[in-house]
């Protein structure tokens, strides 16, 4: 989840002599840097949390030609206190009178700093040029041309796949752009109905996942991810590289897995709440998840959740086809399969330990600046905090029989789309808090299980804070109701396993015995949840409390999901 927009503040004015380019010079360097500094803090896809800003420096920027004047691509080094550094693209442009004055009014939070020319009456403005029509249709020719365009420390070098080969220049064939509405930390513009182009906001140096997954599922001609038409990467002299951008074929008619689900939970909570009072037909099955996937459904399952129970189980199918993709080149060494060795469980345990300990001292330090609500489950947790570590000692014992593959990485109900009919998996750049190094390493596939499990619990609990807020459930009634949340997030997992194991059968993804698939599957939902809680105590503190709830649920109940 992403908290809404920032409201901009006054930005500051910047002079120049005789042509707006001249803030890109060494000698006007100093001022931009000040300005762009305020203007991150406004930004959705800038998220520093609670750690100081110390410097923001300028590190490059790119000429993009346009038909009459010239943007650029710039990116950006921003260094924190301590020894935490983050890069970040931003495309930039120069807009005097009607256009200026329009994005001051109706995109404010595009507009970086206000410019004055020397001897020019009006003053215009430096903004973001992503979603300026002329701009995006200049980075998607770049790309469909593989050009390359020269900057300061490096070059910006285009890839294009197959399916730009026939685009040879995108204003000859009237593509029209138009920005997307995403919840992620990226910024998209749509070409009609054929092609879709994403920035990268925030950047890592190495091979993209996103580009390295994309190119390859889309070589297997994989249905369910869209395919990978072209790409933009900066090539340093030294031979590092960032990926700045990807174009991808556009999934029509498709909507968010996330709303798509909530929009579900609306529907099942109208159908509780008329139900008559003491209704209680469906009580919580007291058995491990593993147990209730290879049993059927109760009768009355199917009428309660309703048709999200088949959306679910079909999640899981595909889900299941996309390991199974990712695993079928053998020969391939970033791809083939490898065995979960002593030494890689040992290392996944400490990571395991060191991210639960690194979420509950953050929550110990924000503790006293929680909501009052959110406490309890918080103290609780820290108390149990020796309970939890020594959860993640289960590992050890076990004689891991599945193999490791590379995964989505950072999977759950944001990363998929809905068709209609059917969902397409998107968004493989992995988790933006790890480095691209980690984001490669082969894993088991229950960590891409254990996120869309983890994802469903959140969207039980936020449509659940939607049906509070649209007054259709009194908020002192929240608890009362909490057993049907839980049945819900019950029924809709086993749904969703169903589907998954019943596509991968006896494939050696997954461990051969159910008693070792439980144990890896409490411990990567636990491990998932407590990740999840470091996020959102920097990022959005309003899911802390369900984290600190389905944690604590987790260690009363290990299989629960």
């Amino acid at each position: 989840a992403q908290t809404g927009q920032r409201a901009p503040e006054a930005r500051p004015n910047l002079t120049v002599s005789r042509h707006w380019e001249e803030i890109l010079s060494a000698q006007m360097r100093p001022a931009l840097e000040r300005a762009f500094r305020p203007y991150l803090r406004t930004v959705n896809w800038f998220s520093p949390g609670a750690k100081p800003i110390r410097t923001v420096t300028l590190q490059e920027s790119v000429a993009v030609p346009l038909e009459a004047a010239r943007a650029f691509l710039t990116i950006w080094q921003v260094d924190y206190a301590g020894t935490d550094t983050e890069w970040y693209a931003v495309p930039l442009a120069f807009a005097v009178g009607d256009e200026a004055a329009r994005l001051r009014h109706d995109e404010p939070q595009r507009v970086v700093a206000e410019v004055t020319i020397t001897g020019f009456e009006q003053p215009g403005v430096l903004y973001d040029a992503l979603g300026m029509h002329e701009f995006d249709t200049a980075l998607l020719e770049i790309i469909a041309q593989r050009r390359r365009l020269k900057g300061m420390g490096g070059n910006v070098v285009a890839w294009r796949g197959p399916l730009l080969r026939g685009v040879p220049g995108t204003e000859a064939i009237g593509l029209e752009s138009a920005p997307l509405k995403t919840r992620q930390r990226h910024t998209s513009v749509r070409f009609d109905e054929r092609l879709v182009l994403k920035l990268f906001r925030r950047l890592h140096w190495g091979i993209n996942p996103e580009l390295e997954l994309g190119r390859f599922l889309t070589e297997q001609s994989f249905p369910y991810a869209p395919p990978l038409a072209g790409a933009l990467e900066y090539h340093r002299t030294d031979g590092e590289r960032l990926a700045l951008a990807a174009v991808h074929g556009w999934v029509p008619k498709a909507e968010s897995g996330w709303e798509y689900t909530l929009q579900a939970l609306d529907r099942y909570y109208e159908r509780v709440l008329s139900l008559p009072a003491g209704d209680n037909k469906s009580p919580p099955a007291d058995k491990p998840l593993i147990q209730l996937v290879r049993e059927a459904f109760p009768a009355e399952v199917p009428e309660l959740i309703g048709t999200y129970l088949e959306s679910a189980r079909l999640l899981g199918l595909r889900t299941g086809e996309l390991h199974l993709a990712l695993a079928a080149d053998g020969k391939n060494p970033e791809f083939a399969p490898e065995p979960f060795t002593t030494y890689y469980q040992r290392s996944l345990y400490q990571t395991m330990r060191n991210t639960a300990r690194h979420s509950l001292q953050k929550l110990r330090d924000e503790l006293p600046r929680l909501p009052a609500e959110t406490q309890p489950p918080a103290r609780r947790l820290l108390e149990l905090e020796p309970q939890l570590l020594k959860h993640f000692q289960s590992l050890l014992p076990l004689r891991v029989s599945a193999a490791r593959i590379r995964c989505h990485g950072d999977y759950g109900l944001g990363q998929v789309l809905h068709t209609g009919k059917d969902f397409i998996i998107v968004d493989f750049e992995g988790h933006p808090t790890q480095s691209v190094s980690e984001r490669r390493i082969k894993r088991l596939v229950l960590r891409d299980v254990a996120g869309m499990l983890c994802s469903f619990y959140y969207a039980a609990d936020m449509a659940l804070t939607r049906q509070i807020a649209m007054g259709r459930l009194a908020a002192d009634e929240r608890h009362a109701f909490a057993p049907w949340t839980e049945r819900w997030r019950l029924w809709v997992s086993v749904a969703f396993l169903k589907g998954y194991f019943d596509t991968l059968g006896h494939s050696p993804l997954l461990p051969a015995a159910d008693a070792e698939l439980q144990a890896l599957l409490d411990i990567y939902l636990l491990q998932r949840m407590v990740a999840e809680l470091g996020n959102h105590l920097v990022m959005e503190q309003a899911l802390v409390k369900p984290a600190c709830e389905g944690i604590l649920q987790l260690l009363q109940h290990d299989t629960a999901p």
